[in-house]
């Protein structure tokens, strides 16, 4: 007899009814010859929910087989058991029942939340590196971008001066610059995405479970270091707009 997954029983039988079907149990070959399965051939009496047996990262099992054991097989038997108490407890009457049954072998108790938080910690502190070094590289694009379109802006002050001199306005000469800083700052960030996307599909056969492009973080950086590109063009613009095209004239 055998429990199948419904992973399992989706695989061998996906437009079939899996109970009553029967299984060829065969060797091993990550089995030790005292380790292999004693039958050969098994009959599905029932089909259970699909779920992780191994890491985490590794996903939801694509085949599970449940074979009958006992406390005298080769392996050490494990059992999965939920409780109604809280874990001290049910882990404290765990280990008394099963020395009570079998007072010769150690037993080992592990809580699930044990075992789930011990292999998230390793993404969580790696998620919380890549977060602040992100953070800190963003900081920098928008500090360097400010300052490059800041004195772009900057440098054109008497160009802005005598426009206006000319019949400009104050709100078109904005315009101007707005427009003019928009398309270099789009074509930088252009270049920025193409290079970081290319970067990613180089690092991501590095790191598991890590996606080659994130639509929500690519749309972030670009909104952020976007509105402190026109921000940094619109401050000295605006700051040039009011400068007395007389004394710009005078000047030049």
């Amino acid at each position: 007899m055998a429990i199948v997954s419904e992973a399992t029983a989706r695989h061998f039988w996906p437009h079939e009814e899996a109970l009553g079907k029967t299984i060829a149990i065969g060797a091993s070959r990550n089995r030790a010859p005292a380790e292999q399965p004693k039958m050969g051939t098994v009959v599905v009496v029932g089909i259970a929910g699909d779920v992780v047996s191994g890491m985490l990262f590794n996903g939801v099992d694509s085949t599970m087989i449940y074979l009958p054991t006992s406390v005298n097989a080769g392996r050490a038997p494990q059992l999965l058991i939920r409780a109604k108490s809280n874990t001290a407890a049910a882990r404290e009457s765990l280990e008394s029942a099963t020395a009570a049954v079998i007072p010769d072998r150690g037993v080992l108790t592990i809580a699930l939340e044990d075992s789930f938080a011990l292999q998230v910690w390793p993404f969580q502190a790696a998620s919380f590196i890549a977060f602040a070094l992100g953070t800190l590289a963003l900081a920098l694009s928008i500090s360097g971008m400010y300052g490059i379109m800041s004195y772009l802006v900057g440098q054109r002050a008497k160009e802005l001066g005598i426009r206006m001199a000319l019949g400009a306005s104050p709100g078109s000469v904005v315009a101007l610059m707005l427009k003019q800083s928009g398309r270099l700052a789009a074509a930088g960030l252009l270049a920025g995405v193409v290079l970081s996307f290319a970067a990613s599909k180089l690092l991501v056969h590095l790191f598991l479970m890590a996606p080659a492009f994130d639509l929500v973080a690519y749309a972030g950086g670009l909104a952020v270091v976007g509105a402190a590109a026109m921000t940094a063009a619109f401050v000295p613009s605006r700051r040039a707009s009011r400068i007395d095209p007389v004394k710009t004239l005078r000047a030049e």
